[in-house]
């Protein structure tokens, strides 16, 4: 059993790397160790520094080194934590300004007109379009959806942490509010054993495995 003191809200997400299991409850992660059969909970990185749930948009995901990281995106810009977990604390490695990642890929926010026509339009971006981080690739790429708050429709974008930069994909997902979370299986979970089917005689199952 794991005793929290954390808000009764539903799991947005469920992760696993390198043998934990990570649930993803807003303001708090709680991990399950199968291995050692041990149990924990942390706050999530805004939490621990003292920032409001409502300022920060997050995602978990498992790195290319099957560690656990956090992407959040907030007024300010990006950040991406990993999970230390010898003393389970984050750790910050890469951050980045709105402004900065602008300044770099301007032609990629095209889509984003309305807001060239004001000066410092960088700095209203994140008031005035709704942005979340959508996943972390191979530990460099992160994917983050961009729409416009009275639309339904994302227009994903990818982020270089390497470079700085952002590619528009030229993609874009459905409706965001009757969207439901689909998890990938990543390679390091464990394999599938093989499924056995048993044959059929006559149409009939003899209880017997087959082919």
């Amino acid at each position: 059993m794991i005793t929290a003191n954390m808000k009764e809200v539903i799991c947005q997400k469920v992760v696993y790397a390198s043998g934990v299991l990570y649930w993803d409850y807003q303001e708090d992660l709680l991990w399950f160790d199968v291995g050692r059969n041990e149990v924990g909970s942390i706050k999530m990185p805004w939490k621990m520094q003292g920032f409001n749930v409502d300022e920060e948009r997050h995602s978990i995901d498992v790195s290319c080194n099957g560690l656990l990281m956090c992407t959040t995106i907030n007024k300010d810009g990006l950040a991406i934590y990993q999970l230390v977990r010898i003393d389970y604390h984050w750790e910050l490695k890469h951050t980045k300004g709105w402004k900065s990642i602008m300044e770099m890929s301007c032609d990629e926010f095209q889509f984003c007109h309305s807001m060239k026509l004001h000066n410092g339009w960088q700095n209203k971006f994140y008031e005035r379009w709704f942005v979340r981080p959508l996943g972390l690739e191979s530990g460099r790429w992160v994917d983050i959806g961009v729409r416009q708050k009275w639309k339904t429709s994302d227009k994903v974008l990818r982020y270089d942490m390497d470079t700085g930069k952002v590619e528009n994909t030229g993609k874009e997902l459905g409706n965001a509010f009757v969207m439901r979370c689909v998890f990938g299986y990543h390679n390091s979970m464990a394999t599938l054993p093989p499924i056995v089917v048993p044959g059929l005689q006559d149409g009939i199952c003899d209880g017997k495995s087959g082919d």
